[in-house]
């Protein structure tokens, strides 16, 4: 193994032992968390607009100072729009802890099907009208 490559895996590690001790500073704000409709909506905008936007950024500078080609062009957007899309989630996760709602269960109990789910629905509905 190559001594630089010991030295860039030592920071590295140093790096992750930070952030495991700065962890529990996070999320920075706990008031305003995607508990109500609204509020989950006002954070997925958030993070929707900010990787679109670099992304469209990074399309429409690659065009205009880079004479490539259109193919390569598209590639490289999607490339960093997904990486943009990436590390703005993560963070909104520890500015926001955006997204701890998304994990699902490993152990499922049944089989998930939207019409149970809706006949569900309706039998609530109905039973509240009575």
């Amino acid at each position: 193994m190559n001594v630089n490559n010991v030295k860039i895996f030592i920071v590295i590690y140093n790096f992750y032992l930070y952030i495991i001790k700065m962890s529990s500073f996070f999320p920075l704000t706990k008031k305003f968390r995607a508990t109500t409709f609204l509020n989950a909506f006002l954070l997925n905008s958030i993070n929707v607009t900010l990787s679109t936007f670099i992304g469209y950024i990074t399309h429409f500078y690659i065009q205009k100072n880079h004479n490539i080609a259109d193919w390569i062009t598209i590639l490289i957007t999607i490339i960093v729009t997904f990486t943009s899309c990436f590390l703005v989630h993560l963070i909104m996760f520890y500015l926001f802890a955006f997204g701890e709602g998304m994990l699902a269960n490993k152990k499922e109990k049944k089989e998930y099907h939207i019409h149970n789910e809706m006949k569900k629905l309706k039998k609530r509905k109905t039973s509240l009208k009575k």
